[in-house]
């Protein structure tokens, strides 16, 4: 018999939470470290300074409750107990009011438990209920080890297993392929191809409309870049973050930031196929810090309404 187990390790990167939104405390936690943090007269820096805080407060603040497995063992302990008693006795008005209690508490921390999983894996035909099964928990792990190569295979094949033998080869590959170019000429007349457009409406500044709008269009659990933010976050904290992050848009209009703080990110292999064993089955793409994304995604919504035409 062979059995999967379903431990995803915890990695020391941060990674935001989705349950964390439905917390109490989530709200006033965002808010203490994001209002108490350095203000600096670079819109990116300023930005880059406020997440980091966040970053660092959140990390501390979810300690207190990130250990669901044993807080739902305790609760379920807890109950066992008061159902005993039960049975020896009826329970006082307090008892049963605690009992309630910790069956509110209960239901709160599985559906945590649920939103937890559901992130770790896009089984997209489960039915309802399904997500917090043993099932899912074991399918969220099996996509956890896909996303680890644990070796490649050399053109000439040689199999390369140890981390530094493996970084060296993909270094060199993608190094070789990024220093090559192809180009010819072109041998066709452009403006016989392509249709004139009025286009004075793509260099007006930004409104705050359309800033929200792409807001609220950010999708909740894409991957998260080197800051450890998606776009949940973004959504849930908006009211908090919205004056430093329109100061942002509006500096970056006038050209009057510096996006050293904020361009950066993670490249990451997605595998083309089952058992990639070469490098060239893998494809791969740039995971961007939320902050710059929202700039990406306002020029590509601007764009988007003439491309169409």
């Amino acid at each position: 018999v062979m059995r999967i187990g379903s431990l995803i390790p915890k990695s020391n990167i941060f990674r935001f939470e989705n349950y964390w939104v439905d917390h109490a405390d989530f709200i006033n936690t965002v808010a203490l470290h994001w209002n108490n943090s350095p203000v600096y007269a670079n819109a990116s820096k300023n930005l880059s300074s406020k997440l980091k805080h966040v970053r660092a407060g959140l990390r501390k603040w979810s300690n207190n409750f990130s250990k669901l497995s044993k807080l739902i063992y305790n609760c379920n302990w807890v109950l066992l107990l008061m159902d005993g008693l039960e049975e020896q006795r009826q329970l006082s008005n307090l008892e049963k009011a605690f009992k309630r209690l910790v069956k509110g508490h209960l239901a709160s921390l599985l559906e945590s438990k649920r939103i937890y999983w559901k992130q770790r894996n896009t089984v997209r035909w489960v039915k309802f209920g399904d997500e917090n099964s043993s099932f899912f928990h074991t399918m969220a792990t099996i996509a956890h080890k896909r996303n680890f190569i644990f070796s490649l295979t050399k053109p000439d094949g040689t199999v390369v297993t140890e981390h530094e033998q493996k970084a060296n080869l993909l270094w060199e590959s993608y190094k070789q392929r990024l220093g090559i170019c192809e180009f010819s000429n072109i041998h066709y007349d452009l403006s016989t191809l392509l249709t004139e457009h009025n286009l004075d409406h793509l260099d007006t500044e930004f409104s705050q409309t359309e800033i929200e709008a792409v807001i609220k269009s950010l999708p909740n659990n894409h991957a998260p870049g080197p800051d450890g933010f998606n776009g949940l976050f973004i959504k849930k904290s908006w009211d908090i973050i919205k004056g430093d992050f329109l100061r942002f848009f509006r500096d970056f209009y006038h050209q009057n930031t510096d996006l050293k703080s904020v361009n950066s990110s993670i490249i990451t292999l997605i595998p083309k196929k089952n058992n990639p064993e070469t490098i060239d089955d893998y494809r791969p793409i740039s995971l961007l810090n939320y902050t710059l994304k929202c700039i990406t995604k306002l020029l590509s919504a601007r764009l988007q309404s003439v491309i169409l035409q």
